[in-house]
């Protein structure tokens, strides 16, 4: 006797107190893989579908409130878009550069090196090493600074 697809998911699933871990085929980053019979699905978006009784959102994404990429428990999930997502990632500190202590030359990123606006940060020795360097370029083709508000100049001769 076949069994379900809903059935297959839920032998899946291991039920702790907090959230649902998935036990089935993961992704190097955690998030569960399920086969519904046609293709290859998150399991995240197959536990909204059967949680809400309609299909998930095309395009959108399957947001964890737990923060645990193999959590499939429905009430820890929401749907959420791409740029939902990422300002998750940046508010809980999980995206790319939040645990970054140096920068990709080498130097300390300490709070008096570094310059940031809204949510990056630049090492501000690398900063000043690229003005040098650009203003190094244009002397060398034959331009020169003729003040903050004049912009460059090409110098005649």
């Amino acid at each position: 006797m076949k069994c379900s697809m809903e059935d297959r998911f839920w032998r899946k699933v291991q039920k702790t107190a907090g959230c649902w871990l998935w036990t089935g085929s993961k992704e190097p980053r955690g998030y569960g893989h399920f086969l519904d019979g046609r293709k290859i699905r998150k399991a995240s978006h197959v536990s909204w579908e059967i949680y809400h009784g309609k299909p998930f959102p095309k395009g959108a994404h399957a947001c964890h409130d737990c923060d645990n990429p193999s959590c499939v428990c429905p009430t820890h999930l929401y749907v959420g878009t791409n740029f939902t997502n990422q300002q998750d990632r940046v508010r809980r500190g999980r995206h790319n550069f939040a645990s970054l202590t140096h920068c990709l030359r080498g130097h300390l990123l300490s709070p008096d090196n570094v310059y940031q606006y809204g949510n990056r940060r630049r090492c501000r020795v690398c900063l000043r090493m690229r003005g040098k360097k650009y203003l190094q370029k244009m002397n060398a083709k034959g331009y020169w600074k003729s003040g903050q508000s004049h912009g460059w100049r090409l110098r005649k001769g």
